[in-house]
């Protein structure tokens, strides 16, 4: 049925457990089609919990190149109830954060950022806004204790301690693609 190939034994489980439904062996047989590797079990436990698998094995499909796209990512966004194809729009946009004439102490700060936002970036809000007023937080926290006369020490600090790419992925939760970063007196 629906060109999905599965056992007996598997049609008396789907059967059994009344979830031998059409979504459930269509997604299945996208999954087949494609090679995707995932499992009928999945499928249905999604299809139970009241998602929609064969969205889910399209959208798999048509993004198979793309390893950050995951059964279990979408799975998780579906079941939200946010919308899938937005998250993976957003996620391959490029963002720019540009920070212009930011004071530290006695010196002056030119910053730019490039990023992009991960799929799970539906759950927060991550528009540039916030995240420019995040990094001015954490300049601001910065200035309070800094005491370096010197631009050149700085700036190698800010950017080896405080505006690292594991700032930008955990504290930020987007990835970091490029930074420049500027210090001038």
């Amino acid at each position: 049925m629906n060109a999905a190939r599965i056992t007996l034994g598997d049609a008396w489980k789907l059967y059994s457990r009344k979830s031998a439904k059409k979504p459930v062996l269509q997604a299945l047989s996208v999954a087949q089609k494609n090679d995707l590797p995932i499992t009928l079990e999945q499928i249905e436990i999604h299809w139970l919990a009241g998602g929609d698998p064969i969205k889910i094995m399209n959208i798999l499909a048509n993004n198979s190149g793309n390893k950050q796209i995951t059964f279990q990512i979408l799975s998780t966004i579906d079941l939200a109830g946010q919308d899938i194809e937005q998250a993976i729009v957003a996620c391959t946009k490029t963002y720019t954060v540009d920070i212009k004439d930011f004071k530290i102490n006695s010196f002056i700060l030119d910053y730019q950022a490039n990023y992009k936002l991960g799929l799970f970036s539906v759950f927060s809000e991550n528009d540039s806004t916030t995240i420019e007023q995040k990094i001015k937080k954490k300049l601001s926290s910065f200035a309070s204790t800094w005491d370096s006369n010197d631009p050149i020490n700085t700036q190698v600090f800010l950017q080896s301690n405080i505006l690292t790419m594991e700032y930008w992925e955990r504290v930020l939760n987007v990835q970091l693609i490029d930074q420049n970063l500027q210090v001038k007196i």
